[in-house]
């Protein structure tokens, strides 16, 4: 008898304790900055880019474009070829950016828009975030693994 109520009393404290550890848990959490849908809402239509790796795109070179099309697939212009590729949307919500293969059109330009395209295309490669905060602001921040900006957009 002593048993099963020492094991009841056990029982009641580490339910006890569990509570109180997802209360204490639930204040500190913070509350997401944006909603799923509202990030998919933001991300979606054209994007030009603002700088590369901090670095503005050179005057006089095309400047390349993000856009989210139809559901999955984004694309624009890399600076000479126009490049396409998947994007899971529900990690898209999450702030996640993660791209399939990108494929792109095979011409030839000049080589400062042939560099800067380069420049996109590796950046794009590396990004693996978005930035929820300067989303919600209004513009479009890709981060890499560790939070550096890859590439940062404007609406066109």
């Amino acid at each position: 008898m002593l048993s099963t109520i020492l094991k009841a009393t056990l029982t009641a404290a580490a339910a006890a304790s569990l509570a109180l550890a997802g209360c204490a848990a639930d204040k500190s959490a913070k509350p997401p900055i944006m909603t799923a849908d509202e990030v998919r809402t933001a991300v979606t239509g054209p994007w030009k880019v603002d700088a590369i790796e901090g670095q503005p795109v050179p005057a006089g070179v095309p400047t390349p474009t993000f856009e989210m099309r139809e559901a999955g697939r984004v694309g624009g212009l890399a600076g000479v070829n126009r490049w396409s590729t998947s994007v899971d949307t529900a990690a898209l919500g999450t702030g996640e950016l993660k791209l399939g293969a990108v494929i792109t059109t095979l011409m030839a330009g000049a080589p400062e828009a042939m560099q800067t395209e380069q420049r996109f295309l590796a950046a794009l490669g590396k990004a693996r975030t978005i930035d929820l905060e300067s989303l919600k602001a209004g513009s479009l921040r890709v981060l890499d693994d560790a939070g550096a900006e890859m590439l940062a957009f404007v609406r066109e």
